[in-house]
């Protein structure tokens, strides 16, 4: 019994040793994660591109990309329309070699509640681009009618200039309608910038 409980405190202290000595990943091995979802003008913004996270922050290559985040709000047919614009653009050495663009538009007056997205014709829409400098070719996208492609405005708020919400769509390739990809979980937190 003696030799039994001398084995318990040596087993326990193995496990907590194995447990702590655990190999930390490298930052570069790191997985991109989606922003957390606030309100509090973080400036933040993310979404999932079909399956793959899309976030304009320096972790996403080990490239050096430029980052664009910004928000505008801004009078359009007697309302306010917000405009929410990232893009990332990739360099290696001195030479641009490709750029991701997001351009959100709505018109801000259903706060709280889903708001279709639908193309760039209408008082709103979702466009993606892509465009590989160096190889081609340029993909452009709009948010097709789909109840999947939506915006909410969980946030606006003008003295402290703070925008918020999530989104969705349905997008289609503008010059081959066979071409679609999926925008999911989509969130911004954005600080809008001053007229």
């Amino acid at each position: 019994m003696l030799r039994k409980c001398k084995l318990v405190p040596f087993t326990f202290l193995l496990s907590v040793l194995a447990i702590a000595c655990k190999k930390k990943e490298s930052p570069s091995s790191e997985k991109v994660a989606l922003p957390y979802i606030t309100q509090t003008g973080e400036h933040t913004f993310g979404c999932m591109i079909n399956d793959r996270v899309w976030r304009p922050s320096p972790s996403i290559s080990s490239e050096t990309p430029f980052l664009y985040l910004h928000a505008y709000l801004f009078l359009r047919d007697g309302a306010d329309l917000i405009s929410i614009k990232a893009r990332i653009e990739r360099e290696s050495g001195n030479d641009s070699t490709s750029s991701e663009y997001f351009d959100i538009y709505a018109f801000t007056d259903s706060i709280g509640s889903q708001r279709p997205l639908l193309n760039s014709t209408s008082r709103s829409g979702c466009e993606y681009y892509y465009d590989n400098y160096k190889e081609g070719p340029f993909y452009g996208y709009r948010s097709i009618i789909s109840d999947n492609s939506w915006i909410n405005i969980s946030r606006l708020d003008t003295v402290e200039r703070i925008i918020s919400g999530t989104f969705s769509a349905e997008m289609i390739n503008a010059n081959d309608h066979t071409d679609t990809i999926r925008i999911r979980e989509g969130r911004f937190d954005l600080r809008i910038l001053p007229p």
